[in-house]
């Protein structure tokens, strides 16, 4: 073959190799939209390329609202540009790391997580001055009762002063106020470490 015959296929295949070289781009989320059936974002691809209306694909059973300036990948199937979709969104701004393998995180920015440990454990953290609540099918919310509440409570019992034949709804009073919580007394299990 000689070079002009590459020469010529060079330029035949250049539609195609540049149509293959934009099917796949990161891109920089502007703004998203969660009022329908699938989210749509605003991206930044280019800095002279903003994108309007990409779908975004999230896991089945799990949803999330990128903050602006969250990363993401998108293709363009057939590299068009007209119908982007949005495969992966991350933001290493509120990432946890160091997990170990196995280990599985669901978190925000407000540095709450839920954190299926390699053992088999699940630890909630909330926000430092932060509830964690629990909501029932009717759809109620119950407090759930942190190590600050229990110690509170047993520290309430311990400075109470019992009352000769009441039962000990002198103690149980002293005990609920002590709780900052808002529920029905026994509304939740719990288990203290």
């Amino acid at each position: 073959m000689t070079e002009e015959q590459f020469a010529e296929i060079e330029i035949m295949m250049r539609p195609i190799v540049n149509q293959l070289a934009n099917m796949v781009a990161r891109a920089v989320v502007s703004r998203t939209t969660d009022g329908s059936a699938m989210q749509v974002l605003q991206l930044s691809v280019l800095e002279t390329e903003p994108i309007d209306g990409a779908e975004r694909f999230q896991q089945y059973g799990l949803s999330s609202v990128p903050l602006a300036g969250a990363e993401a990948v998108v293709i363009f199937p057939g590299g068009d540009h007209a119908h982007p979709l949005v495969i992966a969104v991350d933001d290493r701004r509120h990432r946890p790391t160091g997990l170990k393998d196995g280990e599985v995180a669901l978190y925000n920015d407000a540095a709450v997580k839920i954190l299926l440990t390699e053992d088999g454990d699940c630890e909630i953290t909330v926000a430092a001055g932060r509830k964690l609540f629990v909501r029932t099918d009717g759809g109620s919310t119950v407090a759930v009762a942190t190590k600050d509440d229990v110690d509170s409570i047993y520290d309430a019992i311990k400075a109470g002063t019992p009352v000769p034949n009441d039962g000990g709804a002198a103690l149980q009073t002293a005990a609920l106020a002590s709780m900052n919580v808002d529920r029905p007394y026994g509304a939740a299990t719990l288990e203290a470490e």
